[in-house]
């Protein structure tokens, strides 16, 4: 098999100049990068201490690689959830956190919030894998900065949400949503063949009231 390429997002901005290098590398420019490669990627982040949130000023682009491209936020003196942010603040009406359309793809540990769309919505391909993600909540873990269109949306077939493993479940509350989602906007499943387990859904990152 192909070797996945390595890609290290090492700026918070949004600026894309069409290269991911040790330079500049936003997150913006590894997804237009990974989507151009033959044999998928594994990004990365590697911020600067105190700056771990990253405000799209619109819509990112999709995740439209096939060949199993993995987007893993941990930083882990980020306090409290040792998650890169993603928030949806100046990402314009309508935008979704991420979106999945390539398939196999696995998502983990980003704390996503504040937008108008989903946070986190797989489209198309399949055979995803979405774990230790925070879709839903503010900075302290407790109150809610909603994405309005729910938390994650699982329209692919054969995707993974959460597992049995420590840290693998997702925290997904607050979120608004429409008819049909589980738990108020929280994982909406359309998709065949969906595995969902060991997640929290409606409560705060502790499992309490939130």
């Amino acid at each position: 098999s192909k070797t996945r390429l390595a890609l290290e997002v090492n700026s918070s901005d949004d600026n894309d100049d069409g290269t991911c290098d040790a330079t500049h590398c936003s997150l913006r420019e590894a997804i237009n990068y990974a989507n151009s490669l033959p044999a998928g990627s594994v990004i990365t982040f590697a911020l600067a201490v105190g700056d771990w949130t990253i405000t799209p000023q619109s819509a990112l682009p999709a995740l439209t690689q096939i060949g199993a491209t993995s987007v893993d936020g941990s930083v882990g003196s980020f306090p409290l959830t040792g998650k890169v942010t993603l928030s949806g603040s100046s990402a314009g009406d309508g935008a979704h956190g991420l979106i999945i359309e390539g398939g196999n793809a696995t998502i983990s540990n980003l704390h996503i919030r504040g937008f108008d769309g989903l946070g986190l919505w797989l489209a198309d391909g399949g055979n995803s894998t979405v774990r230790g993600c925070l879709i839903g909540l503010d900075q302290t873990g407790a109150a809610a900065d909603y994405n309005m269109e729910g938390g994650i949306g699982v329209w692919s077939d054969g995707d993974t949400i959460g597992g049995t493993a420590a840290g693998e479940g997702n925290v997904v509350s607050g979120n608004i949503g429409a008819g049909g989602m589980l738990a108020g906007g929280g994982i909406e499943v359309t998709g065949d063949d969906a595995v969902i387990l060991g997640n929290l859904v409606g409560t705060d990152v502790n499992g309490g009231s939130a």
